[in-house]
């Protein structure tokens, strides 16, 4: 297995700092970790993906207004299709973070 070179990992630290700075900004919007937890399992992940199916050029909304999960209020997708790949990102960390809370609080096993 080949070690990725100092600038690729640069390259995956700058995304990842992106990702961490739209996780903040959508708590700082109201999206706290105690809203997060009110979801129902997955809820939070399809939002993310959705985000992600919107940034694929053959992507039909049709299907996007049929999975998204929330009301259409809240889809508020981007023209540019990177904007939209970091919030489908950040939401899918904040998936994981509800996960792992109610894991700790549950004392059960992630599925």
């Amino acid at each position: 297995m080949t070690k990725a070179t100092l600038f690729e990992m640069s390259l995956i630290r700058g995304v990842l700092d992106e990702v961490k700075i739209e996780r903040e900004r959508q708590i700082e919007q109201g999206w706290t970790l105690t809203h997060d937890d009110t979801h129902k399992d997955g809820e939070i992940a399809l939002a993310g993906a959705c985000y992600a199916i919107e940034s694929a050029d053959q992507c039909s909304l049709g299907i996007l207004k049929e999975i998204w999960p929330w009301e259409k209020e809240e889809w508020k997708p981007r023209r540019n299709r990177r904007l939209n790949l970091l919030r489908a990102v950040a939401l899918l960390v904040a998936e994981i973070e509800r996960i792992d809370r109610k894991v700790r609080a549950e004392g059960i096993r992630p599925q």
